[in-house]
């Protein structure tokens, strides 16, 4: 799946991110795929990681981009 930037998604987190995942996003929640400062853009460079933000703009994580839905 391609994940852009300011898109919006559905979280449901695969079992990586629900066993290795250090984050505190309630599943189903809707969740804005986004970049960080200095860091590679969603899904490059062969990570397949993307950093995700709540509706009010607050980072909520990183995340596999298999636990993104589009919504």
């Amino acid at each position: 799946m391609t994940i852009r930037k300011g898109s919006k998604y559905r979280f449901v987190p695969v079992l990586i991110d629900r066993c290795f995942g250090d984050v505190s996003i309630p599943v189903g929640e809707h969740v804005t795929a986004g970049p960080v400062p200095g860091m590679p853009h969603a899904a490059t460079v062969n990570c397949k990681h993307v950093h995700v933000y709540f509706a009010d703009g607050s980072h909520a994580g990183f995340v596999h981009v298999n636990s993104l839905e589009k919504i």
